[in-house]
């Protein structure tokens, strides 16, 4: 039986040419629904849905964020814990100019002596690092609320 489904929805019915006749909001869709992700468009294809794109954009927008930067040839670390450590160090060197940490994590396996001046630099890259995500989330974001449904499948996270 044919499959029908109303524009925007993820919803399907399969019905009758006669019993979709008396539903006039619905399309005759070209094929099942390939899963409760996706919705369907006036052309009578389903597309990923807006609600699961956002969720991806979110997720890539973490995995950026928490990847990590680099600063003078090393990967520094910008995941949650990490963020904590340079929050919490800022305050450290912000009562104590002179204070080190002759053992600071920078990554897997990479470790140096922070001083303030190096804290400076890192602390200053990381606060672009994370501005970055953000700011590439809000490009991502904008982009898919200006693309029509029908064009959401081509949609590029």
């Amino acid at each position: 039986m044919p499959v029908y489904a109303k524009v925007g929805s993820s919803q399907q019915d399969i019905l009758t040419e006669a019993q979709a006749r008396k539903r006039p909001e619905l399309i005759l869709m070209q094929t099942e629904r390939l899963g409760t992700d996706h919705v369907a468009t006036a052309s009578g294809d389903w597309a990923v849905s807006r609600d699961t794109l956002l969720t991806m954009i979110n997720e890539e927008k973490k995995y950026r964020r928490d990847s990590g930067f680099l600063v003078g040839g090393m990967l520094w670390d910008s995941d949650y814990e990490a963020r904590l450590a340079y929050a919490e160090a800022k305050y450290k060197f912000a009562a104590d100019s002179g204070y080190v940490v002759p053992n600071w994590k920078v990554s897997a396996g990479v470790w140096v002596t922070m001083n303030k001046p190096l804290f400076d630099k890192v602390y200053e890259a990381g606060e672009a690092h994370i501005a970055a995500a953000f700011d590439w989330q809000r490009r991502k974001e904008d982009e898919l609320a200006a693309m029509p449904d029908s064009e959401l499948n081509n949609f590029i996270i």
